[in-house]
């Protein structure tokens, strides 16, 4: 519940499928968030908060990637983009995330590093779980996280680019990944409205 200042989080990430819905559900919950919460205002960020990607008291369009499509990387070449990403989340949260907390904002990740874990296809790695488990427990992580999750056929109908299973598989992930910080599954084959007001 967001009832006091002290049980208000002021970092949380958005987590699902493609074609789950989380672009309609942020633009409906962040304004109720905003306004039960105290927040000053927001910032948004998808996946990497580093400045190209960051967006204040504003949702920005979508940007579909689909990067399946390309050879995965050898493992050193995975090991290299894992570092190199690891170094951003790290100055990320300092220089932007904590800041924006400590000034009342709510910090709202568009997906988040959970997602190398989840999903490796989508950033074309070929390593051991145990060292994307790494990668995720050394990267400070969000306070709740809700995981949107709903019929894998429905979620195909809005975006096929992933088959019914593949959603299926990441979405058994998702649910029961022991990483999630103050996971949340929200059933998203509902209304949004309904959606927005059980996340409420």
């Amino acid at each position: 519940m967001f009832c006091t200042a002290k049980k208000t989080p002021h970092f949380i990430a958005i987590e699902g499928a493609d074609g789950v819905g989380k672009s309609t559900v942020l633009r409906l919950l962040l304004p109720e968030l905003i306004r039960r919460g105290g927040y000053t205002g927001y910032l948004l960020f998808h996946w990497k908060p580093i400045k190209e990607n960051l967006s204040y008291d504003d949702i920005p369009g979508d940007n579909p990637q689909d990067p399946r499509g390309k050879q995965p990387r050898n493992p050193l070449a995975g090991l290299v983009f894992l570092a190199h990403h690891w170094l951003d989340f790290q100055i990320g949260y300092w220089r932007f995330i904590r800041p924006a907390m400590r000034s009342g904002r709510l910090v709202i990740a568009d997906r988040y590093t959970y997602d190398v874990l989840l999903d490796p296809k989508r950033f074309r790695l070929r390593l051991s779980a145990w060292v994307l488990r790494l990668f995720v427990r050394t990267i400070p992580r969000p306070e709740r996280a809700i995981l949107l999750h709903a019929d894998p056929v429905v979620i195909r109908t809005r975006k096929p680019e992933l088959t019914v299973s593949e959603i299926a598989d990441y979405q058994s992930a998702l649910l029961t990944c022991r990483l999630i910080r103050g996971a949340m599954p929200v059933d998203a084959g509902r209304t949004p409205n309904e959606i927005v007001e059980e996340i409420v």
